[in-house]
């Protein structure tokens, strides 16, 4: 519904604008409006908004204004085909969207990794290449009430990689989702996927590179000298 508005300055000669009853009639309907919009969500101290908000139809979409910059740097945020998709107005990009298999592309995923954030750093002590050596490469297919996703993938399994380095595994908890609306919602225990930490994995695979390249480079100079040992001495010069 469009916004009411009330009349306050068409003559009507015995009276200005709309009548009482007329009036108070779009302040109702202007309330009812937005309290069916807004009905789920609950102002807390501090202005701020607690539960639940849906933007439906051909122009369900959430906008956000920069804090510093505002509308001319507007993100929006929206639903289309069953992708989430975050869409950056002045540029017309959309750098990143989620489809429903939880599947997210985006520009490029980076990791926090400066020396500033970081404490205890020391080389790492452990045997890479031996680590990695323990890791199960697998090929496989989602469960479909997982995800419904129909192709092979080649990875690992987190329980593996937990086995073999703890701290690039997380997840494996459980959650409390809400399932339908209104009274007929239902509240739900879901067990959270454990996942792996591939920034780790890359590490280890860094490090476990540089081990083999220096026993090659050692191998190299063993070698070079058992060469050397069993070269034939050179012609004598005539």
């Amino acid at each position: 519904m469009a916004r009411q508005h009330i009349d306050t300055t068409t003559n009507h000669g015995s009276y200005t604008g709309d009548p009482a009853p007329t009036a108070f009639g779009k302040v109702n309907a202007n309330f009812s409006e937005l309290y069916s919009v807004t009905s789920g969500l609950t102002l807390t101290a501090g202005n701020y908004f607690s539960g639940g908000w849906v933007a439906t139809g051909a122009g369900g979409t959430v906008a956000w204004d920069d804090r510093t910059e505002g509308a001319a740097s507007r993100w929006f945020s929206f639903v289309s085909g069953g992708i989430f998709q975050l869409y950056y107005a002045p540029s017309g990009a959309l750098p990143m969207y989620v489809t429903r298999n939880g599947v997210v592309t985006a520009t490029s995923f980076n990791p926090t990794s400066s020396a500033d954030v970081k404490d205890y750093l020391e080389g790492y002590a452990g045997d890479a290449d031996a680590e990695l050596d323990r890791l199960v490469v697998v090929s496989y297919r989602y469960r479909p009430e997982f995800a419904d996703i129909n192709k092979t993938f080649v990875g690992l399994l987190s329980e593996n990689v937990h086995d073999v380095h703890p701290d690039a595994t997380d997840g494996g908890t459980e959650t409390v989702i809400q399932v339908g609306e209104g009274e007929g919602a239902e509240k739900v225990v879901k067990q959270l996927p454990r996942n792996v930490d591939m920034m780790q994995i890359l590490a280890l695979a860094v490090r476990a590179h540089q081990q083999k390249s220096r026993r090659i480079r050692l191998l190299e100079q063993r070698l070079a000298a058992l060469e050397a040992l069993v070269a034939p001495p050179p012609a004598a010069v005539q």
